[in-house]
């Protein structure tokens, strides 16, 4: 290369497994590259591999001049959505967006309205687009403002970049906004809805010419990097802006923004389109459906499942009785909103006759056997089909748990009560039962098998049956791990404490090779500080199980078992009621990607004693586990005591990422004060991208609160259709109440619980498409 003349250099990536170098004098032909042949790609192990970042311009100890840098990226997933507000009036938004804190927001008239009426003065009020995201960082947002004759002091505009956990004090944003009532426009950065510490970024005057619907339009090339315009009918208001914000705000959603004044409480909005280079966000909402009120007041699980033209709900009332509701999906859906707690026409449902008490364990789920039966277990912590083994305060009339099949397919009104599962030792001290549908090949040759715990916090057994529908009867398939049936007050393991476990398995995942995969990890007792050893089996039949090495695995499973690879994480067990006794973990989730590569997502503290989130993955060099850090904040604190509890850090939905990347998962996370999602490579168990932002899995699937109540989602148990057509069952309720019961006057042990709901909300079908 000669010292004196400019030269065209570079690196072109098509994704971490394909990168060229090239070096070349200014004008040269491509093929004249200087980097020699065999040093033009860049082979690195995928554990040495880095992701995402920026891009810089660099020299080694001496001067160099640069000119005409340039970089682009490009994207496999760009997104778009126009809103026109164009349908039946409405007070839920929810099929499209969802509200923030404060404030009503309804469809009204072919517009978008926000109604600040009994809102704090100068509150945000908050409409969050949830279906496209700003992942990408480069974008565009246009959304349509009427303007009155009447002045108006109510600041209102479009907000991009929200970071928002739906609770005051905790939202991130800019936005475009003005008044017209001084003829002012700003475009400003919010940290925090708590506090005034708006900063306005540029600002200016505008000339009105009311009324009128105004366009204002925000343009981002990327993240800190924004063109800000106003228009009316074509004609510019506002020239374009341009703005620089040097700590940006990065990917997040779009928002309809309105701030509360009681001088001006309706503010309208029409004809909204955001385009993103990239997006994450939630599927796109087609249809909802009202199945009726739940009970709103307690985190228990609820399910829906799909099977052919038909849809089932297993749900509990506002008088706590078990429902299973159901609806043909044939022809067109429609959307039918709750109107006065009246669910769709649509829907067929059947009372039971079991009633849930104020414990979250006490999920309900359904499958099919091979006959068409449908099958509906639930309402079980430690606790018997008859009810014998009720705590006192719910005896008289919550009647046990619930196991029911039907008598004709498919239809509820059939369904009956079912005395028992397998001739184990006795149904009782049942928890978590989970069905498993094994696929046979041809019509009705499906196994039902289920799985379950029997037993108690700190020592049990994890149990496998599977149906015989000849017989109408369960029979025993296998046994997991085989800690005794009974608490160890009472159970062969009485005052035997120290080496008497339970594990707390994920989802046991199917792949498209047909082996089964499970994760877990161990408890001593009922305080979470006792979780520790994170461990993951396969198995092809539920019988014989083992590593993911291919090491046979002993059963049943002991905790103390040395096979190597059984062990993924050796978290060893923390100290209940020792101020350093805390360990991080609590639980592990397990997602498989296109390729049937196991990852695993959990909790534990770092080196420094702060709580983190954590993957692990099959290092393919050393046919071993490597755990890997997710996060790496500084002030996360770890949950400890007993029963359900509200955790600082999590994994939520996760799914594999689709057939352009087949290595990648994408899993939504809260950690600390912040929600976002995050793609994984299986390869590395490094993360691709890490986006704040709303969950791409599901809209509002767990998502954000709302007036004090939490967002509960819970995904098809069919799972989607080959077309991409998805369902979700989604409900507001009550934060955890630690298995408390709930009173009027708040969650208080051994109170005399309420027979009907303190807090009914409607309880929701949202069909989507991806």
């Amino acid at each position: 290369m000669s010292t004196d003349e400019r030269y065209l250099v570079g690196v072109r990536t098509a994704g971490v497994d394909d990168v060229a170098l090239f070096a070349r004098p200014v004008g040269a032909p491509q093929e004249s590259n200087l980097v020699k042949a065999a040093d033009r790609t860049v082979a690195l192990p995928i554990v040495d591999r880095l992701v995402g970042g920026h891009a810089a311009l660099y020299s080694h100890y001496s001067t160099a001049a640069f000119s005409n840098a340039k970089v682009a990226t490009t994207s496999d997933k760009p997104a778009a959505i126009t809103d026109g507000f164009d349908r039946a009036d409405s007070t839920d938004i929810r099929s499209s967006w969802h509200e923030g804190v404060w404030g009503d927001w309804s469809v009204r008239d072919g517009a978008m309205e926000a109604n600040a009426a009994g809102v704090p003065e100068g509150r945000s009020l908050l409409a969050i687009q949830q279906h496209v995201d700003l992942s990408g960082g480069a974008f565009r947002v246009r959304a349509d403002l009427e303007v009155g004759t009447k002045l108006s002091g109510t600041w209102r505009g479009t907000v991009v970049n929200l970071r928002d956990r739906g609770v005051e004090g905790r939202q991130q944003y800019y936005a475009l906004r003005f008044r017209d009532s001084t003829n002012e426009w700003q475009f400003m950065r919010s940290d925090s809805s708590r506090v005034p510490n708006e900063v306005a970024l540029k600002r200016g005057s505008l000339s009105l010419d009311k009324p009128g619907n105004y366009t204002l339009e925000i343009v981002s090339s990327a993240p800190g990097r924004f063109r800000v315009s106003i228009s009316k009918d074509g004609s510019p208001v506002l020239a374009p802006n341009e703005i620089v914000d040097d700590t940006p705000i990065a990917g997040g959603a779009v928002a309809l923004m309105s701030i509360a004044s009681a001088a001006t409480p309706i503010v309208r909005f029409d004809d909204f389109s955001v385009v993103s280079s990239h997006s994450d966000g939630a599927p796109l909402v087609i249809a909802t459906s009202c199945v009726g009120l739940t009970l709103g007041h307690n985190t228990v699980g609820q399910s829906v499942l799909t099977r052919g033209d038909r849809q089932y709900v297993a749900y509990y009332g506002t008088d706590r009785y078990l429902r299973v509701a159901s609806r043909s999906l044939a022809g067109s859906e429609s959307t039918a909103p709750c109107v006065d707690g009246d669910s769709d026409p649509a829907w067929t449902t059947q009372e039971l006759d079991t009633r849930v008490p104020d414990d979250a364990h006490n999920s309900v789920t359904m499958a099919f056997d091979s006959d068409g039966q449908l099958h509906v277990i639930g309402n079980l912590h430690a606790g018997s089909l008859d009810g014998s083994d009720l705590a006192e305060e719910y005896r008289v009339w919550a009647r046990g748990g619930a196991y029911y099949r039907t008598t004709t397919a498919g239809d509820v009104r059939s369904l009956s009560r079912v005395t028992g599962l397998a001739p184990r030792v006795q149904d009782r001290y049942l928890t978590y039962p989970s069905f498993i549908t094994v696929p046979g090949t041809g019509a009705g040759a499906d196994t039902l098998m289920i799985t379950y715990r029997i037993g108690w916090s700190g020592g049990g057994t994890r149990a496998f049956d599977r149906y015989d529908p000849a017989t109408k009867t369960w029979k025993v398939h296998s046994t997991f791990t085989d800690y005794g049936d009974s608490p160890r007050e009472t159970g062969p393991h009485q005052g035997d404490i120290d080496d008497v476990y339970n594990m707390y398995p994920s989802q046991i995942v199917r792949g498209t090779d047909g082996v089964f995969r499970m994760a877990w990890v161990w408890r001593n007792n009922a305080d979470v500080r006792t979780t520790s050893r994170v461990s993951y089996a396969e198995s092809a039949d539920l019988v014989t199980w083992k590593t993911i090495a291919g090491a046979k695995i002993s059963t049943p499973v002991k905790y103390d078992d040395t096979t190597a690879g059984l062990v993924v994480d050796d978290v060893p067990e923390g100290v209940p009621g020792q101020a350093d006794g805390d360990n991080g973990l609590v639980s592990v989730a397990l997602q498989l990607d296109g390729k049937n590569n196991p990852v695993l997502f959990y909790t534990k503290l770092d080196e420094r004693s702060d709580l983190q989130l954590y993957t692990a993955h099959l290092d393919a060099r050393t046919k071993s586990w490597e755990p890997r850090p997710l996060t790496t904040d500084t002030g996360v604190e770890p949950v400890s005591g007993v029963g359900t509890m509200s955790l600082n850090s999590q994994i939520g939905t996760t799914a594999a990422y689709g057939t352009s990347h087949p290595t990648w998962i994408v899993a939504d996370y809260s950690h600390g004060s912040r929600n976002n999602h995050v793609i994984v490579d299986s390869r590395s168990g490094l993360a691709v991208a890490d986006s704040p932002g709303v969950s791409r899995v599901a809209p509002m699937e767990d998502g954000p609160s709302h007036h004090g109540l939490w967002f509960i989602g819970s995904r098809d148990l069919g799972g989607a259709t080959s077309s991409g057509r998805n369902w979700s069952l989604q409900w507001f309720t009550m934060p955890d109440n630690g298995d408390r019961i709930v009173t009027p006057a708040g969650v208080i042990a051994g109170a005399e619980p309420s027979l009907t709901s303190l807090n009914p909300q409607p309880l929701w079908v949202y069909t989507t498409q991806r």
